[in-house]
Parts: C-alpha cells; sequence; structure tokens
C-alpha cells in the first residue's frame, strides 16, 4: 500500500507527531542533518520512562553527536546504540528481534542511505531485497507489540526516462524516498519534516 508524503514543519508538536507515528513503521525524511538531529532528540527524550531506544546508526555519526552534545539526552541509560562498524545489520536485526520489545520501546534505523555504500558492489537490487526483509522482521514486531519504528532516509531525484537534453530535466523529475517502492509498500507512514 502506497501513501501520500506528509510534509511537516520543524515547528510541529512532537507530541503530535508522537501521535502519529506511535506503534507503526515510519519512514522520516529531513532536509537538514540539523533538523534530524533535533527532531531525533525530542522523540529520544520523549520515550518513556519505561521505553528503551534502539538506535542503528548506519552513518556512524549519532555517538560522535552525543558525545559533542549535538544531541543531548535525558536518559542516556535507555539508549541502546549498534554501530554497523561492530556488527554486521544482520546481527543487529536479529538481536533486535529477539529482545523483548514492548509498546513503550522505539526502534530507529539512521539512515538507511548508509546501505548503498555499506553493500558489496552497490547492488541496488541486493540492497532493496534485504531492506525488505529487515523491514518485515521489524513491522513484524511493530505489529505484535505496538513498537514504534523509525526509519531515516533521504529523498533522491527520479528522472523521466525522456531524454534529458530534449526536455527540461527539472519539469520531468519527481522526489521519492531513497529506498522506493520497499519503502513505500512497508511504511505507515512517510513523513517529510522541513525547516523554514
Amino acid at each position: 500500500m502506497e501513501h501520500e508524503i506528509i510534509n511537516l514543519e520543524i515547528s510541529y508538536d512532537i507530541n503530535k507527531l508522537n501521535k502519529l507515528i506511535k506503534g507503526s513503521l515510519n519512514t522520516i525524511i529531513f532536509d537538514k542533518p540539523q533538523t534530524k538531529n533535533r527532531v531525533l532528540e525530542k522523540i529520544i527524550n520523549n520515550v518513556n520512562n519505561n521505553g528503551l531506544v534502539f538506535y542503528i546508526d548506519l552513518e556512524t555519526k549519532f555517538r560522535v553527536n552525543i558525545e559533542q552534545e549535538i544531541i543531548r539526552l535525558k536518559r542516556p541509560d535507555n539508549l541502546i546504540v549498534f554501530s554497523i562498524i561492530k556488527n554486521n545489520l544482520d546481527n543487529i536485526i536479529a538481536q533486535i528481534c529477539s529482545s523483548n520489545c514492548n509498546e513503550n520501546d522505539i526502534i530507529i534505523i539512521d539512515s538507511i542511505n548508509a546501505l548503498n555504500k555499506k553493500t558489496e558492489n552497490n547492488i541496488l537490487t541486493k540492497v532493496n531485497r534485504k531492506l525488505g526483509i529487515y523491514l518485515s522482521l521489524l513491522k513484524d514486531i511493530s505489529c505484535k507489540n505496538g513498537t514504534t519504528i523509525l526509519v531515516i532516509t533521504n529523498f533522491i531525484i527520479k528522472k523521466n526516462s525522456i531524454d534529458e537534453v530534449t526536455v527540461n530535466k527539472f519539469r520531468k523529475t519527481k522526489l521519492i524516498p531513497l529506498g522506493g517502492r520497499v519503502i513505500k509498500k512497508m511504511s505507515n507512514n512517510i513523513i517529510s519534516i522541513n525547516e523554514k
């Protein structure tokens, strides 16, 4: 099932955003890294006292952002960061699936665009197939336990198949989330958060 992209501004009330994403698999697209850091900080700090945050750091920048206090956490003890440097993604997903997630927990995958860099030979069909498997497993957790899943990605520009030379290239392009059909099919919501 494909969804329309929900556009929100950074001033958007975090409680409304939390209600929108609660207990489902959501894709969030940010226009700027600073916007992403501020919104993720709010989402993580808003997690229940009993809840855990499972953070899959594919870009390997999250830990640095915490150390440099770009992201300030109220309760860092409820955060479990998985680094793609120390583990492979199959093992990370297996660990999360075998943990006892519940409706107070949140799983964040940041950022799937890094998967293209981490995959051997960058074969997009293999990346999308694996992404589909990972998201299916996580969506199953979300459906069974009410766990919130956030997938962070970027937009890519998809050009029309018409020759660029004869057509104004901006007129025949559209923005789609990286991960394409997999993201569109698996996500309950696709949310674009922009800063004005």
